[in-house]
């Protein structure tokens, strides 16, 4: 949405959709005057008297735009089949100015036209200021800025954004200052000098061979650089009117930003520093803004009496002791699925209370007698109170009824706006642009919201197609207040996403997702973005054949997946055919596939068995084979451990018809690396194979094993030591020869290991003893001999202690095996014992 040319028509920023070619998003960026039975909705209460002198002003603003307009724009973009919709907007609000001043900031409805009414109390001068804009057409200094946040999609572009925003924030201050005005393009060129200085660092990676990138690669970065303006207008700046003294003599003000300091430690910098591969939302807001200059000109088209719009009234004539209140209710009751507002004031103890409908949302309240202070002025607060009630709303997933906290007015008008009890969001689902809508028919979409406090528990279900790619969802949540920063981040829900197989496609799955945590919006993309294809080319002789059945399937089992399709091949349909998978695992390639022949001659067939391929292509030859494909995977092989510093291995199968072999080598250095072994064999008793491997070790040592003959699809190379290669020592032997290995032992956790060695024969009154201390890594390895006669035993004892560094472990912080208390032995006949694997049983014990 931000890449794609958005333009401004008739004071209207259009936005292309992303998607569709045909759709539009529309916002208005004037605002104007409402008007409501012919009558604009500005008015002044001119107070005179004892108790104060001023007047209350009410003014209602809208962002329409009338049928007409949107009719002449859609024809000025192209006119047949264009379809216009609102930007679907996430918050909002605005403020009024006049002469410089504030007054305050008023939430935008986000519903049709964005209505915002203004009431405030102003003093004496701004009541002459609107009197007399109500009857002259000049320039009046009443201005209305709009902020409208809306979530928009990033191009699909990679790169990766880091910056140290702290001083980024001091750099901003430095250039500009808290609260001075700046227009637009001055943030434009200060983002511009923080690229250039260091203080924000742009990776902008692409896939765009050297020679080629030219305009491409300038055309990313002047995006990237646009999206960075951006998220720091949106981020540090307010927009802002130009000082009225500055424009004196100088045309009309002028309308900009100001930086506004925040503590940037509570913004989430996951919105700040990012990386993106790929197509992702981000949140911007628009700034609608204008003077409502040429009022008396609408006035006077009307011929209408200015008078009408300024009611002054004297505090000191009795009339007006009376306490009046006029209520109007800001609510979209079709949009929001409001039933009626019950709407409660209470002066001086009387309560009264009034019903506002859809059909009468206006209503005057019958005035109270007002009462008098000790002073002798009117008394004025009136308490006010509201209860929304919905239709046709399940109790159990949120509130049919809604009740406002009370509050204090001192005006005439009381404006009842519902969404300051809750917020609706809009949650666009959109269904990307390269969504396989031919591989899934549907997709279901299933959201997830609670709020236990709030007694809101939502689980909407919504159901896309390739008639209907998008969606937008109301998420009925908690009120938040937009002007409060930390407010205006997204609400966060959870949804999940099931894909229906469409089966006209052949055979497949519907594929579940699990739940995912959701900020804003759900785009769908493809599941499986990674595809393979095979396509089958037909080089037979038709003269012969009368068909052939071609079955290919994709199976992953890890995934879950399993995709098939059956080709078929005649003379009258030989052309090239195609198997797409959808891959869930880039790394799995493989594709099975089956042959079937039917020679013309009395339906004579021939069936090749069970095939598989790693190649793009398939050539049907007269001569056709069938392949395997062995995978040589080193998964299981300890390289670092065990010292190896390569693998070879030597795949081997014999093809009968010829009497030769095809021979393949392969060398590992990595757990990680993995080879094909493929070849073409005649039936299914010449498909086996065999290998042979060679480990070479890192002190220079190679040894090779015996030629292994296998059929498995997968050779897991088995992990092996120098010694394992070693002769086996005979047991018939004279000498005892025991090697004690203290190798991967963390000398981090043990601080000393020792070991006890006792041979005993009875028989020949042979007793030996021996110790062994092990206390860093320097000496791993200790080696223990014993003189036999032949007819002596080999067996022998044994029992180890291991002082650990960080712990307390039994008696004084000791490890003992084989039991506790360190007194039973062990009797083995194992020439070798390693320490690092008792010490793991005992500390998994």
């Amino acid at each position: 949405m931000l890449s794609l040319g958005a333009r401004v028509i008739d004071e209207v920023m259009i936005f292309p959709d992303h998607a569709d070619s045909l759709l539009f998003y529309y916002q208005p960026l004037r605002p104007q005057l409402v008007w409501w039975d012919n009558l604009p909705q500005i008015g002044v209460i001119q107070y005179k008297g004892q108790e104060q002198e001023g007047g209350l002003l009410t003014l209602e603003v809208n962002l329409d735009v009338e049928p007409a307009q949107l009719e002449a724009i859609r024809q000025q973009i192209g006119g047949e089949g264009i379809r216009l919709a609102p930007v679907p907007l996430a918050a909002g609000s605005a403020k009024l100015t006049i002469l410089d001043q504030e007054y305050g900031v008023q939430h935008a409805s986000l519903l049709s036209g964005n209505n915002v009414v203004f009431t405030t109390w102003v003093d004496a001068q701004v009541v002459t200021i609107i009197d007399q804009a109500l009857r002259t057409s000049d320039f009046a200094p009443i201005a209305v800025f709009y902020t409208l946040d809306y979530v928009a999609l990033r191009p699909a572009y990679s790169f990766r954004l880091d910056a140290q925003w702290e001083r980024v924030q001091r750099r901003i201050e430095e250039r500009i200052g808290v609260g001075l005005f700046v227009l637009s393009v001055d943030v434009q060129k200060i983002v511009e000098s923080l690229v250039e200085d260091g203080f924000i660092k742009i990776e902008l990676e692409t896939f765009i061979p050297d020679e080629e990138q030219g305009q491409e690669r300038i055309q990313e970065r002047d995006r990237l650089l646009f999206d960075l303006q951006e998220m720091i207008l949106h981020t540090f700046f307010e927009p802002k009117l130009q000082p009225i003294k500055s424009t004196i003599g100088g045309g009309p003000p002028l309308f900009g930003f100001s930086y506004r300091r925040i503590d940037i430690k509570q913004v989430e910098r996951r919105s700040l520093n990012t990386t993106v591969e790929e197509q992702s939302t981000v949140r911007r807001s628009l700034y609608p803004q204008a003077y409502l200059d040429g009022i008396a000109t609408a006035i006077q088209q009307q011929d209408l009496d200015p008078n009408t719009f300024i009611q002054r009234i004297d505090l000191d004539i009795p009339f007006f002791r009376k306490r009046h209140i006029h209520v109007i209710a800001r609510a979209n009751f079709e949009e929001d699925g409001i039933e009626w507002i019950r709407v409660r004031l209470t002066y001086q103890g009387e309560t009264k209370s009034i019903l506002l409908t859809p059909a009468d949302d206006r209503q005057s309240v019958d005035p109270w007698n007002g009462v008098l202070n000790a002073a002798g002025q009117m008394e004025r607060d009136v308490q006010v109170t509201y209860t929304v009630r919905f239709r046709a709303v399940d109790s159990a997933q949120r509130p049919a009824e809604l009740t406002s906290e009370p509050w204090v007015t001192p005006f005439d008008y009381v404006e009842i706006v519902p969404r300051q009890l809750y917020t609706i969001q809009p949650i666009p689902l959109v269904a990307l642009k390269s969504f396989p809508w031919e591989r899934y028919s549907r997709v279901k979409v299933r959201l997830r919201y609670a709020e236990e406090a709030h007694q809101i528990r939502l689980e909407p279900t919504v159901y896309l197609d390739a008639e209907r790619r998008s969606h937008i969802y109301p998420l009925f949540a908690q009120y938040r207040d937009p002007d409060q920063a930390q407010n205006r981040d997204a609400i966060a829900f959870q949804y999940q996403l099931t894909f229906l197989h469409n089966s006209s496609s052949g055979t497949g799955q519907d594929l579940h997702a699990p739940w995912m945590d959701g900020l804003e919006q759900v785009l769908i993309a493809n599941p499986f973005p990674q595809q393979r294809h095979l396509t089958v080319v037909s080089l037979l002789d038709w003269e012969e054949i009368h068909k052939v059945y071609v079955e290919v399937q994709y199976q992953d089992e890890a995934a879950g997946i399993t995709e098939q399709k059956t080709l078929q091949f005649d003379p009258s349909n030989h052309q090239d055919q195609q198997f797409t998978a959808n891959l869930k695992n880039p790394q799995h390639q493989l594709i099975r596939y089956w042959v079937l022949i039917v020679f013309k001659s009395d339906g004579v067939t021939k069936q090749l068995p069970p095939s598989e391929t790693l190649d793009k292509r398939l050539y049907l030859t007269p001569d056709l084979k069938a392949h395997r494909v062995i995978k040589v995977s080193t998964s299981d092989v300890d390289f670092t451990t065990h010292e190896i510093e390569i693998l070879h291995i030597e795949m081997r199968h014999k093809n009968e018809e010829e009497d030769e072999h095809t021979i393949r080598l392969f060398s590992f250095d990595d757990p990680t690396d993995h080879a094909y072994f493929e070849f073409d064999f005649i039936d299914e008793k010449t498909a086996v194979y065999d290998y042979q491997v060679t480990y070479q070790f890192k002190n220079g040592e190679a040894c090779t094993t015996e030629r292994i003959a296998a059929d498995a699809d997968v050779v897991n190379l088995e992990s092996r030591t120098l010694a394992s290669f070693l002769p086996k020592p005979d047991p018939a032997a004279r000498d005892l020869h025991i090697t004690i290995s203290a190798e991967g032992v963390d000398w981090e956790q043990v601080r000393s290991a020792k070991v006890r060695l006792l041979y005993v024969d009875d028989r020949s009154d042979v007793e030996e003893k021996e110790k062994f201390y092990f206390r860093d890594s320097s000496d791993l390895v200790q080696e223990w001999e014993v003189n036999l006669d032949p007819e002596m035993t080999r067996f022998y004892q044994w029992k180890v202690s291991f002082a650990m560094k960080d712990r307390e472990v039994g008696d004084r912080g000791k490890f003992y095996y084989p039991g506790p208390g360190y007194k039973p032995w062990d009797e083995t006949e194992n020439n070798q014992i390693s320490l690092n694997g008792y010490l793991a049983f005992l500390m998994g014990q």
